[in-house]
């Protein structure tokens, strides 16, 4: 069964083209600084699922989303694939249910319709909008609006990429490499999308700079097993590592410390909603495992979590570090202390 994210964007009529030309006027701004020329609405939606719905939410006066799965969860998350690390770990574990959770109710005060366990029928143009017709536990529903986003992940492109009558050894979609990014072919290397079970470009840099480290015979220092995620919606979520129940999952006894940030200043001053940070730490060596960020600028946090993990700190380790005040970030020292004490 396709996990299935949809956002249908409806905006009033006296303001439906405006809104649409002030997104993609602004897209195509960005993006032909970096290169590209032609980009379309459809190519936005398939880049970013879930932020392209809450760009959407800021320009329209309506929003709904279909989500196949039992709970929201967006799709960037169900793009995080194991890592060596946690390769035991299936992909849903990653995500922490309360990430969810709280932005769902936050979708939902802005005026969002959220319909999850649900299930697309079929999309027609009915006059000026698109309707969208579907199951919500076992209730025919529609939707209709402007625009529709489909956002159903992403496969490897590897057409054209060899000349006729050259193939390389595929692991289903995806090129198949060892451990030095080096294909079937000697002396053809792939990292990135193509290869990689992570299809972020963060991983992909590393893997390029990793497999030219190799080829020159250097050491590359930079950890594989440890990859941060980011959804760039309202507030930001990151996350990074393992979370409780992954950790259970897996049979390693952990603990969860947790801040709700409602006495945060700068949280308060910018309202983006229920915002919180949570830490999973190894129950026995105290090691940090994993962390769940959902407040402002978590994108900006999660690099220097991301830096303890990969250097298996304890959260006692952690805690070293004075945080300024008043920032996001000393949420992060209350959500620690929370878990220290929980450690004993």
């Amino acid at each position: 069964m396709a996990k299935v994210t949809f956002t249908i964007h409806k905006a009033g009529k006296h303001q439906r083209h405006s809104r649409r030309n002030q997104i993609l006027d602004a897209a195509q701004r960005c993006f032909k600084k970096q290169g590209f020329h032609k980009t379309t609405l459809r190519d936005i939606a398939q880049e970013f699922g879930m932020s392209a719905g809450h760009i959407y939410n800021y320009f329209s006066n309506k929003e709904a989303i279909i989500e196949a799965l039992v709970e929201l969860r967006t799709q960037e998350f169900l793009d995080m694939i194991d890592t060596d690390k946690f390769a035991d770990l299936p992909p849903e574990e990653r995500m922490d249910k309360e990430l969810g959770q709280s932005l769902a109710l936050i979708l939902k005060k802005q005026g969002v319709k959220v319909f999850t366990n649900a299930m697309v029928q079929s999309v027609e143009k009915t006059g000026e909008d698109i309707a969208v017709n579907f199951t919500c536990k076992e209730k025919s529903e529609t939707v209709s609006g402007e625009a529709v986003l489909c956002a159903i992940g992403r496969r490897p492109y590897c057409d054209g990429l060899f000349a006729d009558g050259i193939s390389v050894e595929m692991n289903r979609r995806s090129i198949a490499v060892n451990e030095r990014y080096e294909t079937s072919i000697p002396h053809i290397y792939a990292i990135g999308d193509v290869s990689a079970k992570i299809q972020l470009a963060h991983v992909a840099t590393a893997q390029g700079i990793a497999c030219v480290d190799l080829l020159y015979g250097r050491e590359n220092h930079t950890s594989m097993s440890v990859v941060p995620s980011c959804i760039y919606c309202r507030p930001e979520i990151a996350v990074v590592g393992l979370t409780e129940a992954g950790a259970k999952e897996a049979g390693i006894p952990v603990k969860v410390g947790k801040h709700v940030m409602f006495d945060n200043a700068k949280t308060l001053i910018a309202d983006p909603g229920r915002c919180f940070m949570k830490f999973v730490a190894h129950a026995e060596t105290r090691e940090l495992l994993g962390a769940q960020l959902m407040c402002e600028h978590s994108s900006d946090m999660i690099g220097g979590v991301s830096q303890a993990l990969a250097n298996h700190m304890t959260v006692d380790q952690f805690l070293l570090a004075m945080r300024p005040h008043p920032s996001f970030e000393e949420a992060m020292t209350a959500a620690l202390e929370d878990l220290a004490q929980k450690l004993g």
